[in-house]
């Protein structure tokens, strides 16, 4: 007797991925312990809507000192929930996550998150607002930042 296979793993894969929920879903866990305080807060399986379609993952290299502007490609309309994380992983070294208060220069920025070597942050942008980033490193080249923007 004679078996025909017929395999069906693109279309159905894109089947799937069709009719899949258009969604960003956060998990987060933190827990703080000091002597006998001990505090666990953690939200499983938050849901958010996603309209859009694009996203942006990419490198930037944080230059120390001065406040650059994130790059987000064009594509990403409207910032969403964005992943970022310190790729240097000297404790002594951090990245400041800012926004720009007025005009330019240094001053004029304002740090609403540090990440320290390997820290993460996840973080709901505003749709529409830019960011800046600056770093503080031991040595004397920039410091990696990873960011992975996904389109509300």
């Amino acid at each position: 007797m004679k078996r025909t296979i017929i395999v069906l793993s693109l279309p159905l894969m894109f089947a799937l991925a069709a009719i899949a929920a258009d969604e960003i879903t956060v998990n987060a866990y933190l827990k703080v312990s000091k002597g006998v305080f001990e505090l666990t807060r953690s939200i499983n399986q938050y849901k958010v809507s996603q309209f859009g379609r694009s996203s942006d993952h990419h490198i930037q290299v944080i230059g120390s000192n001065t406040w650059e502007q994130v790059t987000i490609i064009a594509d990403v309309a409207t910032n969403g929930w964005t992943f970022c994380r310190n790729l240097n992983t000297d404790r002594a070294s951090y990245i400041d996550l800012g926004v720009r208060s007025t005009g330019s220069g240094y001053t004029n920025h304002t740090a609403f998150a540090r990440l320290y070597g390997a820290d993460i942050g996840i973080i709901p942008l505003h749709p529409t607002n830019s960011f800046y980033a600056s770093s503080f490193s031991t040595n004397s080249g920039g410091i990696n930042l990873e960011i992975w923007v996904n389109e509300q």
